[in-house]
């Protein structure tokens, strides 16, 4: 059995919260009053789960009808205590294998390396690398939430959010984190898609051509510019400034009529007029085309970040195009006008390559604008943040070298589960070991029964009591009932009731009869680890057979189950407490527990060495004594165990009482009553206080010449001023 914590905070009486047995023997000294049926009590109570034996007196032992029931035990069959022995010795051999096991699997006392130790260290050597890597996690998840500018994560996000984003750590180029932060940051962009009818440059180029190599056949011919371009449109510009009788500007000559008219026929000639309508009606067209050229513009700043990159490279190509085409156009353009000033002349046809249209970037512009418009804003800048968030995860594992320290969790985590494997498997040997010892306790049980005998106990107990009375205990069997035992004379051969008996006889026999029956064959709770409790074996009837309730008591500790069961006796006899606990002296393998009452609580108290031990009912007085000092609640509880100290002392030591208590004034009236007698002295106290009565006792042996003895009892200090 492991250890057994008993429960206390129930019960009023007990300071103590809890009662741990560890051991497997322990011995309780208390007054009557302390709590120790209550104790048996509490045990009986929280033990549903053990095989729990209480002896409480004879009343504890009869049935409802008074009578003293039989009990089954086992009579001497050789052939069948052979197979017990056997089989006990298969059990004690499986017992022992459980133990050897139990060295290994159990916590070790000299700290030896068994494999729960290794097991252990290898548990807290995971356990440290867990709680590291989660204090990273946490650390590392705050530091993310903590991130602005931009802001990251929601205020949320924790070590969990944290661990389930480690696969997705990535770290990002300055472009790449420059691009997410200004999507981030980015405003919805809605960008102008570009409409641009399809020029046809070659027919501009034949159209142009074909105005170059048409000339106009004069109609009238004036020979002062006849044949010389400059000086005809010399002419002609003064034609247009000049009207008839003006005063010429160049030769200062006055323009006639005939003059003028002739000019006029010259230059304003149907024909003549028509090619010039034609060469400015095509100047117009150019100039047009080169406007609407001019006009189309690709306008990058439209786009959100990721678009930016491809539109440039399409307007780079774009503007590329557009001035090739602006540069044929313009050359067009200046040879039509060249034309117009030289109607009257041939001219070259001109001999351009008719550049590449940009029709292919304005609808790849076109196809970029469509999927800006439809993107959607909040998600790409969510998946900017997160981009951003996976960077900061990245860094934050390389810098803590997470790879190489999960690694190192994963080793220890195999480690620790094969460890951990191995002491399952040495624990599951145990349990198997136990299954297998219940069933030979079974066929233990089922030999016994054969070998069952109601008149065995009493055989025992006349046994053990043949020296002590005059009467045998009988058994008695019953129709249809389980028989009973009683008394007859060993003199007169008569029947008595076993009631009838004297105090300290029944007390006696429901002793040995409690004891025997711990072995009783029909036990419903056979194989249950067991409690036994003696709730004061001994009552002051029973002073006779003080040492042979002592013996079967040391005999029934000695057949203890290992350290399967447990035994628990408690007393308020000092007498009794000193001879019983006399053969175990070890304070480490036992446990000695002493109930101390103030009037009201009980504080259990757990003796560590024997110096804490009275050795004698004496000491066991001054011990009393020096609790009532510190924890009594009234002067007057100091009164009985100060009148019993002065009583043995006096006549131990053959010393008149009353001559020892009239060296000080008023210690007779306080001391000199009888042990046992309570009596009403609170006037008599006349508001002394502890250490007031104290003081007077310690006077009492200062006038005798014992305060030497005195003060080998009384180690508590008299004389400071504290109260």
């Amino acid at each position: 059995m492991g250890d057994f914590t008993l429960d206390l905070t129930g019960c009023d009486i007990f300071l103590d919260e809890s009662l741990v047995i560890d051991k497997s023997v322990s011995f309780i000294f208390g007054k009557n009053g302390t709590g120790k049926t209550t104790l048996a009590y509490l045990f009986q109570e929280q033990s549903e789960d053990y095989d729990f034996r209480c002896f409480q007196g004879f009343d504890g032992i009869v049935g409802e009808d008074r009578k003293l029931n039989a009990v089954i035990l086992g009579e001497e069959n050789n052939e069948i205590d052979k197979e017990i022995k056997i089989l006990e010795k298969e059990i004690s051999d499986k017992e022992k294998l459980i133990s050897d096991i139990e060295k290994e699997v159990l916590p070790s006392e000299d700290n030896t390396n068994n494999l729960w130790e290794k097991v252990d260290e290898r548990k807290k050597a995971y356990t440290y690398q867990e709680s590291k890597i989660s204090a990273f996690f946490t650390q590392s998840a705050s530091k993310i939430k903590k991130l602005n500018n931009p802001q990251v994560a929601s205020t949320t996000y924790n070590k969990n959010h944290f661990k389930n984003e480690i696969s997705k750590a990535k770290l990002l180029t300055e472009a790449e984190i420059e691009k997410h932060k200004s999507q981030i940051n980015t405003d919805i962009k809605i960008a102008v898609s570009v409409d641009c009818q399809a020029i046809d440059l070659q027919s501009l180029l034949i159209e142009t051509n074909s105005l170059l190599s048409k000339e106009v056949v004069e109609k009238e011919v004036i020979s002062e510019f006849s044949g010389d371009s400059d000086k005809t449109k010399f002419a002609e510009e003064g034609f247009r400034l000049h009207d008839v009788n003006d005063k010429c500007a160049f030769c200062g000559g006055i323009v006639s009529k005939e003059r003028y008219k002739k000019l006029e026929r010259y230059f304003t000639a149907d024909d003549i007029q028509q090619f010039r309508d034609e060469l400015n009606g095509h100047i117009a067209l150019l100039d047009d085309k080169i406007k609407a050229i001019k006009d189309v513009v690709l306008n990058v700043s439209e786009f959100y970040p990721e678009y930016i990159e491809e539109v440039s490279k399409i307007n780079i190509d774009f503007k590329e195009k557009q001035s090739d085409i602006l540069a044929f156009l313009s050359s067009l353009r200046e040879k039509t006008d060249d034309k117009l000033k030289e109607l009257f002349e041939k001219s070259d046809v001109l001999k351009l390559q008719v550049p590449e249209s940009f029709e292919n970037e304005i609808n790849q512009y076109n196809e970029v604008v469509v999927e800006n418009n439809k993107s959607d804003l909040s998600n790409r800048k969510e998946n900017s943040k997160n981009g951003l968030r996976f960077n900061e995860i990245k860094k934050l594992l390389d810098d803590f070298k997470y790879n190489e320290e999960n690694l190192k969790l994963e080793q220890l985590k195999v480690d620790y589960t094969t460890q951990k494997e191995g002491l399952d498997k040495e624990n599951e040997k145990i349990d198997e070991l136990k299954i297998e010892i219940e069933k030979l306790r079974s066929k233990i049980v089922d030999l016994q029964a054969k070998t069952k005998n109601e008149k065995i106990l009493a055989e025992q107990i006349n046994h053990k009591l043949r020296l002590y009375v005059n009467f045998d205990l009988e058994y008695l069997s019953e129709v249809g009932g389980e028989g009973h035992y009683q008394v007859k004379c060993k003199n007169t051969g008569e029947y008595r009731d076993i009631t009838q008996l004297s105090t300290g006889e029944k007390n006696i026999i429901a002793f040995l009869y409690f004891i025997q029956k711990l072995n009783e064959v029909d036990n419903p709770k056979s194989g249950l680890e067991r409690i036994i409790v003696f709730d004061d074996p001994m009552t002051s009837n029973d002073d006779t057979m003080q040492y042979l309730i002592i013996e079967e008591l040391n005999k029934l500790i000695s057949q203890l189950d290992n350290m399967q069961d447990k035994i628990i006796i408690m007393t308020h006899n000092n007498h009794f407490y000193l001879n019983v606990k006399y053969n175990y002296k070890s304070y480490k393998k036992n446990i000695f527990l002493r109930l101390l009452s103030d009037g009201k609580y009980t504080t259990i108290l757990r003796l560590s060495k024997s110096e804490e031990d009275f050795k004698t009912n004496y000491e066991a007085l001054w011990h009393e004594l020096g609790f009532l000092y510190v924890n009594g609640p009234s002067e007057t509880m100091l009164l009985n165990p100060i009148r019993r100290i002065i009583e043995t002392y006096t006549k131990f030591n053959s010393i008149d009482k009353h001559d020892m208590l009239d060296h000080v004034s008023g210690a007779a009236k306080l001391f000199n009553v009888n042990s046992h007698s309570i009596d009403d002295l609170e006037a008599d106290l006349n508001g002394r206080s502890k250490k007031d009565i104290m003081k007077m006792m310690r006077e009492c042996f200062l006038k005798e010449n014992s305060i030497n003895h005195f003060n080998q009892y009384w180690t508590i200090d008299l004389d400071s001023t504290d109260s």
